[in-house]
C-alpha cells in the first residue's frame, strides 16, 4: 500500500460523463459535489489542479442541442461556446466556498516547447501560491485531431511532472485502467495491479 502521508499536491481529472446528467448536459449539482471535496482537501492542507471536460458538453446545453455533431469545426465551435459557460459555472459554485479558480487552456505545442512549459510551470505554481485552483482543459476550439494532447486523462498526465504533483485521481465513468477501451473491446480486461 502507497504512503499517502506525503502528499502534498493532487491533479484530479473529471470526466464530462462525471459532469453531466442522463441527457449529456452540465449538471451544476455534480459540480457542487466535486467542489466540495476539492474545498474539503484545500483545508486540510492539500494543493489541487482540476483537469475538467466539459466543455463541449456545456455547448451544447446553450444551444440546445441533443447529440454531439459529427465534424470537428462544430465540435469545436460547441467547444468554444461551453467553455466560458463551463468555468462560469466553476467560479459561481467555488465561490460558495470562498474559493477562486482560473482558466488554463493548453494545446499540445505546450508540453513540447521547453519554454512554454517553463512558462506554464511558473504559471500554475503562482496560481497555487495566490490560493486558486487552476482548472486546465485542452484548448479544443484550436485542437484538431492532428495535434490534440489526446484525452483529459494523458492531459492530466502531463501536467504531473508540470506542477510537481504528488498524486494523479482520475474520476471517470471507467471502473479503472484496461487491456483496451471496454466501451469497444468486449473482451477488455482491468488490469487491477500496475
Amino acid at each position: 500500500m502507497r504512503n499517502l502521508t506525503s502528499i502534498k499536491r493532487i491533479v484530479i481529472k473529471v470526466g464530462s460523463s462525471s459532469l453531466c446528467n442522463e441527457l449529456g448536459v452540465i449538471d451544476k449539482e455534480k459540480i457542487l459535489h466535486l467542489v466540495l471535496q476539492i474545498s474539503k482537501l484545500l483545508k486540510r492542507g492539500y494543493s489541487v489542479v482540476l483537469v475538467s471536460s466539459g466543455a463541449i458538453a456545456a455547448g451544447m446545453g446553450a444551444l440546445g442541442l441533443s447529440k454531439k455533431p459529427p465534424t470537428i469545426p462544430e465540435k469545436q465551435a460547441l467547444a468554444a461556446i461551453g467553455q466560458g459557460k463551463l468555468m462560469q459555472i466553476y467560479e459561481d459554485i467555488f465561490q460558495l466556498f470562498n474559493l477562486k479558480c482560473a482558466q488554463v487552456l493548453l494545446n499540445h505545442g505546450d508540453f513540447d516547447d521547453r519554454k512554454r512549459l517553463m512558462n506554464l510551470n511558473h504559471t500554475m505554481n503562482a496560481l497555487m501560491n495566490y490560493g486558486v485552483i487552476p482548472i486546465v482543459n485542452e484548448n479544443d476550439a484550436l485542437a484538431v485531431d492532428e495535434i490534440k494532447v489526446g484525452d483529459n486523462d494523458t492531459l492530466a498526465a502531463l501536467l504531473v511532472p508540470v506542477v510537481e504533483a504528488d498524486l494523479l485521481v482520475l474520476i471517470s465513468d471507467i471502473d479503472g485502467l484496461y487491456t483496451a477501451n471496454p466501451h469497444q473491446n468486449p473482451d477488455a480486461q482491468l488490469l487491477k495491479y500496475v
